[in-house]
């Protein structure tokens, strides 16, 4: 609910113009890149719709762009998350035929594993870094979704009690 309401949606309009400035900024960057090497000025254009997508994303739930074009690590997670959803796409002969789903023939359960691990990971120091400023007290002044989860202790009365560091890079993912 902390992310749906109206109010926290008109907020994050000046978040949202970042990310599309950004964007547009590295667009026009690549493609005088490419007109200076002689090329025609193209660009991936959907490379660069995920990065903002993904960025508004991150901006909303961890105050902070997930992906950078010039970072490693943004080109990590941009690699894995695109091979996950390749994987999670691709037709699976294990799943019409049951019982060779053990085998994995295609392998496409044991990349699917390795690369969301990938992405696990990265979010994972995300998520440290986070717990690292609230314990040296280094807490900044607005509440994203990773802080509420953080927050968040259940009356158990449901079964639910404080959410795992797991199961919070699992809802942000």
């Amino acid at each position: 609910m902390e992310l749906q309401n109206n109010k926290r949606i008109n907020e994050s309009a000046s978040l949202r113009q970042k990310c599309i400035d950004n964007m547009i900024i590295w667009i026009e960057e690549d493609s005088a890149a490419s007109r200076a090497q002689g090329g025609t000025g193209e660009v991936q254009l959907v490379r660069f719709l995920f990065i903002m997508a993904f960025n508004v994303v991150g901006n909303l739930m961890l105050s902070r762009d997930i992906l950078d074009r010039q970072s490693d690590e943004g080109q990590l997670f941009f690699d894995a998350m695109n091979k996950v959803m390749e994987w999670a796409g691709k037709p699976n002969v294990a799943d019409f035929l049951p019982f060779l789903k053990w085998l994995d023939p295609m392998r496409i359960k044991r990349n699917m594993v390795r690369d969301m691990g990938e992405c696990m990971k990265i979010i994972s120091g995300v998520v440290k870094e986070r717990v690292e400023e609230k314990q040296s007290g280094r807490e900044k002044m607005g509440k994203d979704l990773l802080d509420v989860l953080m927050e968040y202790e259940g009356d158990e009365k449901e079964g639910l009690g404080k959410i795992s560091e797991r199961n919070v890079i699992i809802i942000i993912l």
